[in-house]
Parts: structure tokens; sequence; C-alpha cells
């Protein structure tokens, strides 16, 4: 079988759907006067608490310096707390402010009930079925 065509719908529906997850984040990230990539990295720091600038910047696809930089923006905001490692002191480690934390885990609700409604169009089994298939999707990228 060709599977090029179908791959191709494929990548134009992940498009459409990852769309309306970005537009979702970015009502959210304009809220807290941040920009999309400072709200992607609290989320990232709110799923990795006591994550380093490195790992961080590896997660986001960009440089330390740059990774550096928007940590040092949220930081100033009060949003972002920076402490040396305990198990190496060469290494900062990063967690979110408590006030951040409440408003993430509240956006993240809210979130997740507007992008309930994308999924209303498949069956509570077509819903299982896509999310098992697109874990293993992804276990498969992840490998790599």
């Amino acid at each position: 079988m060709d599977r090029k065509p179908q791959i191709e719908n494929l990548v134009k529906s992940f498009r459409a759907v990852h769309h309306t997850i970005v537009r979702v984040s970015q009502s959210f990230s304009a809220e807290l006067k941040i920009t999309y990539t400072q709200f992607v990295l609290l989320v990232i720091v709110n799923e990795n608490e006591g994550i380093s600038i490195k790992d961080l910047a590896h997660i986001m696809g960009m440089t330390s310096s740059a990774a550096t930089q928007q940590v040092d923006n949220l930081v100033k905001k009060g949003y972002l707390i920076r402490r040396g490692s305990l198990e190496d002191r060469r290494t900062l480690e990063l967690s979110l402010s408590e006030e951040i934390r409440k408003q993430l885990n509240a956006t993240k609700e809210q979130a997740l009930e507007r992008l309930d409604a994308t999924f209303a169009a498949l069956t509570d089994a077509e819903f299982l079925i896509f999310c098992r298939l697109n874990e293993k999707i992804a276990g498969r990228l992840l490998e790599k």
C-alpha cells in the first residue's frame, strides 16, 4: 500500500489540531502577559520540577543562552525560581513560583475543557483508539 497520500492527509490534520492547541495556549500566554514561548517554557518546568536550563533548552529546541534569556525574564516577573542544585553546585534548577503554579493548573483545566470540544467529533471508542495510536507513534519517535 502506498501510504504517502494518507500520510499527507495526516500531516494536514495534525497541523489543524496543533494549530488549535497553540491558539488555546496563546490565549493563556496573553492573559499572563508573556510570549507563547515563555508559556511553553513554564509548562515544561511545571512538568519537570527542578529541570536544568540545559535540559530545558534541549526540550525546547533552543540554545542554552536563548533559554537563559527566557528564564531571566520569567524570574524577573516572579514566575520562575532558580536554585543551585544540591548534587552539582554548577547547575541551576528551575521551579515555578507558587502563584504561577496555581495559575497554570487553573489554565490547564480551562485548556482541557476547550480541547475536549475539539475532540467531541470522535465517539468515546474512537477517541480511545486515537489516543492509543497517537501514543504508539509518539513512543516510536521518542525512541530515536
